[in-house]
C-alpha cells in the first residue's frame, strides 16, 4: 500500500492479497477519519501474466480490476515494467 494525502493505493499479486489489505483499511478508516469512496476503488493485480481483468468483490462491494491506473502524475500499470509520466 502506498499513500500521499487521501489518495492510497492498494496493489498486490492476487484478488485475496489485495482484499485482505483493503480489509484492514476498511477496519481502521474511522480511527484516522478517511472516508473510502467505493465508487471511485479500483484494484489492480501486479503479475507477470498482464490482462487480467474483472472484478474483486470486497464486503459485498464489486471493484473493478484494471490493467493501469494513474497515480499522482504517474501511469502504473499490471507488470510495473513501464512507466510514463503525465503532464
Amino acid at each position: 500500500m502506498i499513500g500521499y494525502a487521501d489518495d492510497i493505493s492498494i496493489m498486490g499479486r492476487t484478488k485475496r492479497a489485495i482484499s485482505e489489505v483493503y480489509g484492514e483499511l476498511k477496519e481502521r478508516e474511522k480511527e484516522v477519519g478517511l472516508n473510502i469512496n467505493i465508487e471511485k476503488t479500483k484494484a489492480m493485480l501486479q503479475s507477470r501474466r498482464p490482462g487480467r481483468r474483472g472484478t474483486l468483490t470486497v464486503e459485498d462491494h464489486d471493484i473493478e480490476v484494471v490493467t493501469r491506473f494513474k497515480y499522482l502524475g504517474m501511469v502504473l500499470n499490471d507488470t510495473m515494467k513501464k512507466r510514463k509520466k503525465l503532464s
